[in-house]
């Protein structure tokens, strides 16, 4: 597998190709299906099965291995027209990231240990260090994703970063949330129009009003689930307990995959790559609908059955993804960047919310 580009053209004609699949079999009859998925939830389960108990054996030293075997599996799955695309991290890469990651978790707790001042320090240090990771972390998934000998670029700068993953959690938290849909907007057109593939640029036109649509209603959904909740909780006997602990996360759950959902639309259906217009068009009674089988079967399983779950939604939202109307530019490639896989790995463990 090639470990990057150095330059070249893709022509046109070969998106155009894409473009020219017949429209017919679109859920809606409009746009095209030229996405599709076409890995199995056995041979998925094959490579996890693998990684999980390499990654055991290994006291976690395999997991970089396993993230590389994964992602390739998917990434070569998923076809845009006659071509799949392509994962060419190195697992030494990722390893060295998450060793440094450990390091600095390691470093948190005996700095707990030793002094709640020194561990307050360190939350500090690590919060200074979000925009960093968040920059490092989007750039090393994209320098490392290919399609048709073209990567994915991402060229934000750290400055702007802190302005959305440092301030913008304390200004969200000041103003009681009110601001954090414009927040989490403008964070959006900074992952999104800082992007790249190769040297086309990619943009994002929303607005403040569709994103505060989405929260109130988010909001609303959790509040009236929350009520029916409290009405189920009361009127249920004492002897239901584990009905209980299982109605007491319905609300998070309805609010949870309705504001995934919408936000997912919005930010691809409004999003352009060079003269190619995106859209995705999730239904969020299937998704919950995927989400609650899934979630069923893991544990009637003993977890045997996550494989499956995430072949389960992986195909369902690439199935729903069209590129859907075409343009002029052609795909350029762009020049390689070198991008350390350390933010990236500080980015997942942080849990940092990373957009798109």
């Amino acid at each position: 597998m090639a470990d990057g580009v150095t330059g070249g053209t893709v022509p046109s004609a070969g998106l155009d190709a894409v473009l020219s699949e017949p429209a017919q079999s679109s859920p809606e009859g409009t746009g095209l299906p030229n996405v599709r998925f076409t890995g199995s939830g056995w041979e998925y389960f094959r490579i996890w099965a693998v990684n999980t108990a390499l990654t055991l054996l290994t006291l976690g030293v395999f997991s970089a291995w396993a993230t590389v075997r994964t992602r390739r599996y998917f990434y070569g799955n998923t076809w845009l027209g006659g071509s799949a695309f392509n994962y060419t991290a190195r697992p030494w890469t990722i390893l060295i990231g998450r060793v440094i990651v450990v390091g600095m978790l390691v470093a948190l707790w005996f700095a707990e240990l030793v002094s709640i001042a020194f561990y307050l320090i360190g939350l500090l240090v690590v919060f200074a260090m979000f925009p960093w990771i968040a920059v490092r972390a989007r750039a090393f998934r994209l320098r490392n994703s290919f399609y048709r000998h073209v990567c994915w670029g991402f060229e934000g700068n750290y400055a702007t970063a802190a302005k959305y993953y440092c301030l913008g959690p304390i200004v969200g938290f000041l103003s009681l949330g009110i601001l954090w849909p414009y927040i989490a907007m403008r964070r959006d057109m900074f992952l999104i129009r800082n992007s790249r593939f190769g040297t086309s640029e990619c943009s994002i036109d929303v607005t403040a009003g569709q994103y505060y649509g989405i929260y109130f209603s988010t909001f609303g959904i959790f509040g009236a689930a929350l009520v029916a909740n409290t009405i189920l909780v009361a009127v249920l006997p004492d002897g239901f307990g584990f009905l209980l602990s299982v109605v007491t996360w319905i609300p998070l759950l309805l609010a949870g995959v309705f504001i995934k959902v919408r936000l997912d639309n919005l930010r691809w259906s409004n999003t352009t790559v060079g003269g190619y217009w995106l859209s995705l068009d999730l239904s969020f009674w299937r998704m919950l609908g995927l989400y609650l089988s899934n979630l069923v079967l893991i544990v009637i399983t003993l977890g045997a059955f996550i494989p499956f779950a995430k072949v389960r939604v992986i195909r369902y939202r690439l199935g729903r993804f069209r590129v859907v109307r075409p343009g002029a530019e052609t795909f350029f490639a762009g020049p390689l960047q070198t991008i350390g896989a350390v933010g990236a790995e500080a980015g997942d463990s942080f849990g940092l919310d990373l957009g798109i």
